[in-house]
């Protein structure tokens, strides 16, 4: 029979918090002398309210990760990473868990645990701190997350991390990638199918080779939701009118185009895609078979093109942070004075935005379209420059994606560039543009034309020999 002091020992190991729980017991007290304060003051509490807002997240944390490390000194543990995670404590989370990734220290089902922290709180600060321009801290958090998807996610935290590593993914650009994550993650998360299905959409139309009918299906779905906010079903909106633009349904392009309200916050993407839509008008009209024939095509095509570069300009002035619609609007000026017979202003117009917005979508596809005029041009020096820093741009084919030029078309671009340097007998800047060509060429089709090279400039040396003693031979008789 226990005697009572083992029954009160018993009692208090029973009753004893976990550091989780003493954790939340210090904060609470910690902020109730604030509460009680500001009962106390309401009024001049309201007049800093902003000022501690601002202030309060990096305190807290700090208390947090100061509070934690007092009382982990002992033991560290995934659960514990997990609740630092939890409770917003990101570097605390992520100190926990390099932690434990160096001691090696957790259990075969829970390989992947670590990584998955160090993936969530990247992302999680990312989103909360620095919002959508920081592709590279994405990227960042999307190799974490892979790592994790590879060890195998935590069980009960596979259905975040699926939904985590294809927000990651797709934030950073790598749409092939994310797309097969996110429809694991519709399945495993109906809370959340709204903006997955959005992203899907999204991924699906940018992909190297988009999915349009698959865009367009999961755009409906997420315009069918009925509690979006005004801002949101624009948006929606205008995806899906880029998606039907890209199908060629260019009547329902407009017709979903007029359903976006003047007063959304993407009104400047919305007047972009008219001024496509008049760009292509123009085209029509400067292609147009009976005005080709009586002259009159380029005249009446220059009205359109001119409409077109003032919805671009207005574009720009509408736009916001959030929206693509600068650089969009930029590259496509560029395009139409390129159409319109002026190279040179294209070409300025094309380098600006190449310059302003390398990181982009339209960044690169203004520096293609730059080393292919100033080729046209015979700037040869400079157009080669132009072709490898496009070729660095654009990275990895499996990484590539670009709305503007397609894997293939960018590919066939290329390689048409390179044929007019070997046709052209100019063989030191065709090798200068292969060696640039991998990884974006393949590295064995790269020494095929290497080789290729050569012997072209091989072949034209020897008829180059045999010209100059045949004319050596006129001169001395034939002696």
């Amino acid at each position: 029979m226990a005697t009572e002091p083992e029954k009160e020992s018993a009692d208090t190991a029973e009753q004893k918090p976990t550091w989780k729980q003493r954790l939340r017991q210090r904060l609470t007290a910690a902020l109730e002398p604030v509460r009680a304060w500001a009962t106390a003051h309401r009024r001049l509490s309201i007049a800093i309210g902003g000022l501690v807002v601002l202030l309060s997240g990096s305190a807290a944390t700090w208390g947090i990760v100061v509070y934690i490390r007092k009382i982990t000194t002992e033991e560290i543990t995934l659960e514990m990473a997990y609740d630092a995670l939890d409770l917003g404590a990101y570097n605390e989370a992520r100190r926990l868990a390099t932690q434990l990734r160096i001691r090696g220290d957790v259990s075969p089902d829970e390989l992947g645990g670590p990584a998955f922290v160090l993936g969530a709180a990247t992302l999680l600060e990312v989103d909360q701190k620095w919002g959508k321009a920081k592709s590279s801290s994405y990227l960042i958090a999307a190799r974490y997350l892979e790592e994790a998807s590879d060890r195998g996610f935590p069980a009960e935290r596979r259905a975040t991390g699926l939904y985590m590593l294809g927000k990651s993914l797709y934030l950073s650009d790598q749409f092939a990638s994310s797309r097969l994550y996110l429809i694991d993650a519709l399945k495993a998360n109906p809370n959340l199918k709204t903006e997955i299905h959005k992203m899907i959409a999204s991924a699906s139309r940018n992909d190297a080779n988009p999915r349009l009918a698959e865009a367009l299906d999961h755009i409906t779905k997420f315009l069918s939701d009925p509690i979006l906010s005004s801002n949101q079903r624009a948006e929606g909106l205008l995806e899906k009118s880029q998606i039907l633009y890209d199908l060629g349904r260019i009547e329902e392009c407009r017709k979903t185009l007029d359903e976006i309200p003047s007063e959304t916050k993407n009104r400047a993407g919305a007047i972009a895609m008219h001024g496509r839509l008049l760009l292509d008008e123009a085209r029509a009209l400067r292609n147009d078979p009976e005005l080709v024939e009586s002259g009159q095509n380029i005249r009446q095509a220059r009205g359109k093109y001119r409409q077109a570069i003032k919805l671009f300009g207005e574009a720009q002035g509408h736009d916001t942070l959030e929206s693509t619609a600068t650089p969009t609007s930029m590259y496509l000026i560029g395009v139409a004075l390129l159409e319109m017979g002026n190279q040179q202003a294209a070409q300025e117009q094309l380098s600006r935005t190449r310059k302003l917005y390398k990181e982009t979508h339209e960044g690169l596809a203004a520096g293609l379209l730059e080393a292919d005029i100033l080729r046209k041009a015979n700037q040869h020096k400079s157009a080669i420059a132009a072709y490898r820093r496009a070729l660095t741009d654009a990275g990895r084919p499996r990484n590539y994606s670009n709305r503007w030029v397609s894997l293939n078309s960018f590919r066939e671009r290329i390689l048409t560039a390179y044929q007019h340097y070997l046709k052209i007998d100019q063989f030191e800047l065709a090798l200068k543009m292969l060696s640039k060509f991998p990884p974006m060429i393949a590295r064995m089709r790269t020494i095929e034309l290497k080789a290729e090279t050569y012997r072209a400039a091989t072949k034209v040396s020897v008829v180059l020999v045999v010209h100059i003693l045949n004319m050596t031979s006129s001169f001395t008789g034939g002696h």
